[in-house]
């Protein structure tokens, strides 16, 4: 089957928004967010997606603070796990794949080496359970699926972790970064591109995703300052975790792009 008509739900995220600007040279590319269908329901899924008559659709939708799924489970689970066994079911009645955006957050960062995409999950947050249960019940519905396992999303969204740094580069003073976390980072053009090879390929099944090497967020931080030119010297090591995190977060995930 042909793909050249795309359906991207939650277009005004980080991923989507990203993908959606960087793929449409090459495909027709439809964007839609909550406020146009709420994929927790599934009758709004099916008229919604059927009406758009997509070849392919890509699952960017989802509570993505860890934070905020602590605090209200139930939406977190209705739009992260419900919402996408909706849009698989609805892509199962059309005879079209599903691109659906899963988590290493599945993970609980104890492993020592890089976590391969059929090591054992053990999330350790809300967040990750969703995200966990969104793989298991996909693959119940159908097996013309994709489920992309990303890390440290940074694109050109505020609320990538790069917009974050540049903005209290901004504001003047240090800049305090949280270093403890270890893992891989994915550029959102990068796995924009990934997607689609798979996608052109064929492929189905559960893949991990990140750019070349690990660092943690210092490191990361540091490497922004070198490309732009400002003066490291304002960074600032922070060890204790934010006090506004609920999540408990894995301190190293390494992913594993063998596959």
């Amino acid at each position: 089957m042909r793909i050249d008509r795309v359906l991207i739900i939650g277009a005004d995220g980080m991923l989507g928004r990203d993908m959606l600007n960087h793929i449409s040279t090459d495909y027709s590319v439809i964007g839609a967010d909550i406020d146009e269908v709420d994929i927790a329901v599934q009758a709004q899924v099916d008229e919604f997606v059927t009406s758009q008559k997509p070849d392919l659709v890509v699952n960017c939708a989802a509570v993505s603070s860890a934070d905020e799924c602590e605090k209200d489970t139930e939406r977190a689970f209705q739009v992260n796990t419900d919402g996408a066994v909706n849009l698989a079911k609805a892509c199962k009645r059309l005879g079209i794949p599903l691109v659906h955006m899963s988590s290493d957050f599945i993970f609980d960062g104890t492993k020592e080496t890089p976590y391969r995409e059929d090591d054992s999950p053990n999330p350790l947050m809300i967040y990750g359970e969703t995200k966990l249960a969104s793989e298991t019940e996909i693959a119940k519905v159908f097996d013309e699926f994709i489920i992309m396992r990303p890390r440290w999303l940074f694109g050109f969204n505020d609320k990538s972790f790069t917009r974050f740094v540049l903005r209290k580069v901004a504001e003047g003073g240090p800049v305090p970064i949280y270093h403890v976390e270890l893992a891989c980072s994915a550029y959102t053009l990068d796995l924009a591109d990934g997607i689609m090879n798979l996608v052109e390929k064929r492929a189905r099944g559960i893949y991990h995703f990140s750019n070349y090497g690990y660092c943690d967020r210092l490191e990361f931080a540091r490497e922004i300052f070198d490309i732009m030119g400002y003066d490291k010297s304002r960074l600032q090591k922070v060890r204790n975790k934010p006090a506004s995190w609920l999540a408990e977060r894995p301190k190293t995930i390494i992913l594993s792009t063998e596959k």
